[in-house]
């Protein structure tokens, strides 16, 4: 791991959490991109952005140094990271990196949460994301695809900073036993592996449910299969009623996608910001 991102979380932790000052209900929304993300990037940043209009938010962007973006957008903290992410984030170096760069940002605005965001995502409302928090201020908040799942889907969640020091401290012993299980994921993937460390501090894991529609709390409003960049129009993105939907999400995991899924993403999501700031 880079010596940086290190000194850094050395010096945050010789501080000691007790010592912090936080901004109760401040958010911390960090964002990890690459290169080919960036048609996505802007346009997740530019719906966050309104929601600063209501909610106490800084944005932070966490680049890949082996393949950085071009253009940083105007409004948000940056900077390149340097473990290895494995591919698509992806590994216990990358998980651990991670949180410590949540941390960091965390300290430099005094945040009382992380909220972490896939680039493909955009975020129309927090106020039912956020609602749990009112049950329990520690808890971590997001979405589980299946009812199996012991840990939140990675396109969005919230972290308790609190709880997060604590996971960083214990990173290294939860790992161990981690390994042990017969449910252990060998590649390590950083969204089961954060929430779960962070869980494992004594936060309870409560999920967001859009009441109108549980089975669909998140969607992408088109098949990749049958658009492609030039073609795509607004009209696609309006087949379904997408104003009950607090969160919708243009990866489409669901489909075989093809080589410009991102730009076909990047163009779609900048369709529908458009429409959300014109209705």
């Amino acid at each position: 791991m880079n010596k940086e991102p290190i000194t850094k979380f050395n010096n945050a932790m010789a501080l000691g959490h007790r010592t912090w000052t936080f901004e109760k209900d401040k958010i911390a929304a960090c964002i990890f991109t690459f290169k080919d993300d960036e048609p996505c990037l802007h346009e997740c940043v530019r719906a966050l952005r309104r929601l600063q209009k209501k909610h106490n938010i800084e944005i932070f962007i966490f680049d890949d140094s082996e393949h950085p973006i071009e253009n940083v957008p105007e409004g948000v903290h940056y900077r390149k990271t340097y473990f290895d992410r494995k591919g698509n984030l992806n590994g216990e170096e990358c998980a651990q990196g991670q949180m410590i760069e949540f941390l960091i940002a965390a300290r430099q605005c005094q945040a009382e949460y992380i909220l972490k965001i896939d680039c493909d995502t955009i975020i129309r409302s927090l106020d039912r994301f956020l609602s749990p928090l009112k049950v329990e201020r520690d808890s971590v908040v997001g979405f589980q695809i299946t009812r199996f799942m012991d840990y939140c889907a990675g396109s969005m969640y919230l972290l308790p900073t609190v709880k997060l020091y604590n996971a960083i401290r214990n990173f290294v012993p939860f790992m161990a036993e981690e390994r042990t299980k017969s449910t252990f994921i060998s590649h390590v993937p950083e969204d089961r592996t954060i929430t779960r460390c962070v869980m494992a501090q004594g936060s309870t894991m409560r999920l967001f449910d859009n009441v109108e529609h549980p089975e669909n709390w998140i969607f992408a409003p088109y098949n990749f299969r049958e658009l492609n960049k030039e073609t795509l129009t607004a009209s696609h993105i309006s087949l379904r009623r997408y104003c009950i939907y607090d969160v919708v999400n243009f990866g489409n995991r669901q489909e075989l996608m093809p080589e410009n899924a991102r730009a076909i993403a990047g163009k779609a999501m900048k369709l529908f910001n458009d429409m959300e700031e014109n209705k």
